[in-house]
């Protein structure tokens, strides 16, 4: 039995080197997410903004409110591509320590609290103030 411990701290310390290699590849990859062609948003693949462009021309052509409402969709599509980039290269390693993936790795669950208890399911959705509460397994 110490030799089957030994063995899965050797695993656990293993997977969290990997991890750790993976978020640092994370923060130096990019993804762009758009909106109306006006509004473009980089992102790392650690969900840092590094840069919003906006199209001049266009830019004069549009009211505040819905330059404001293009510049939110950008980001969420940015978010939206950084978390499926993250997804892709962190879910190999939600393997879990016996060598094969549990049932929901790398799927987006949702949850939603009833009680004291989480129920979680397989499709994303958003809070009442419209913020995605969802996480990843």
């Amino acid at each position: 039995m110490m030799k089957d411990m030994g063995g899965l701290m050797r695993q656990a310390k293993e997977m969290q080197e990997k991890l750790k290699k993976t978020q640092k590849e994370l923060e130096k990859e990019t993804v762009t997410g758009s909106a109306g062609g006006v509004v473009e948003v980089t992102m790392t693949g650690s969900q840092h903004v590094i840069e919003v462009k906006l199209v001049g021309e266009k830019v004069k052509e549009i009211s505040t409110e819905r330059l404001q409402a293009l510049i939110a969709q950008a980001v969420n599509d940015a978010l939206d591509k950084s978390r499926k980039l993250m997804a892709k290269k962190i879910g190999p390693l939600g393997g879990g320590l016996g060598g094969t993936s549990p049932p929901y790795s790398g799927q987006l669950l949702t949850t939603r609290r009833m009680s004291s208890r989480v129920i979680a399911r397989g499709v994303p959705c958003r809070s009442q103030n419209g913020q995605p509460s969802s996480f990843m397994v």
